[in-house]
């Protein structure tokens, strides 16, 4: 499966400049502030995806008005965003280890041990799990809108690069990738920092090896 597809991108290409230029902002907004603003992410998109489900099946439920249908589902689902989204990330990254096992190990891709593995790994790793998962999202749209905008400019034939040279366009999908979720771990310790600093290095040291009270506050 290729995360960079020539057949999708010709598409992309065919869309408005202000669209391409929104979808460059709104992926490299996910891309760098994915666990910052990791709650309102997640309820956008839940909310987003909801809605546009409610208008479409609202005549298969029977319901004459599709917008009050995709309101009340953007917003029931937008209320539950947060409660569910360890088991939406749960099954996310279950499901991704069983594909994963399928293409690599056909032998080994047992469904339920793959996605309670994967899964597992999201519950201990949550944050990892979710800046990997942000910094992938937002570098493919930035990537799709970057590419699509650059063809329409005739700045270069991205098309035809991706074409003839996908795994350098994948190689610099990676690479930008990597740069991303190097940022949000970079920028999150710094912000984390910036809550303590009434505390010597010396007082986070000891606090963080024996977990005792440090300047009267609990550890």
């Amino acid at each position: 499966m290729q995360l960079l597809s020539p057949d999708f991108l010709a598409d992309v290409i065919d869309l408005p400049v202000a669209a391409l230029l929104v979808m460059v902002g709104l992926g490299a907004a996910l891309a760098l502030t994915g666990w910052r603003w990791h709650r309102f992410w997640l309820t956008i998109c839940v909310s987003l995806i909801s809605g546009v489900v409610g208008l479409r099946q609202a005549a298969a439920w029977g319901i004459e008005q599709p917008i009050l249908a995709g309101v009340l589902l953007a917003a029931a689902a937008g209320c539950l965003a947060l409660s569910l989204a360890r088991v939406g990330l749960f099954l996310a990254y279950g499901l991704v280890t069983w594909y994963a096992m399928k293409r690599l190990a056909p032998p080994y891709a047992i469904p339920a041990v793959c996605i309670c593995l994967g899964g597992l790994f999201s519950v201990l790793f949550y944050r990892f799990c979710v800046v990997l998962l942000t910094s992938i999202l937002g570098t493919l749209l930035l990537s799709y809108g970057g590419m699509a905008y650059a063809q329409q400019q005739n700045w270069y034939p991205m098309l035809n690069w991706l074409k003839d040279q996908p795994l350098a366009a994948h190689g610099a999908y990676a690479g930008v990738c990597g740069l991303t979720l190097f940022l949000q771990l970079y920028f999150w310790r710094r912000a984390r920092r910036k809550k303590l600093p009434e505390y010597t290095a010396e007082e986070l040291e000891a606090e963080r090896r024996l977990g005792f009270a440090v300047k009267g506050r609990a550890a």
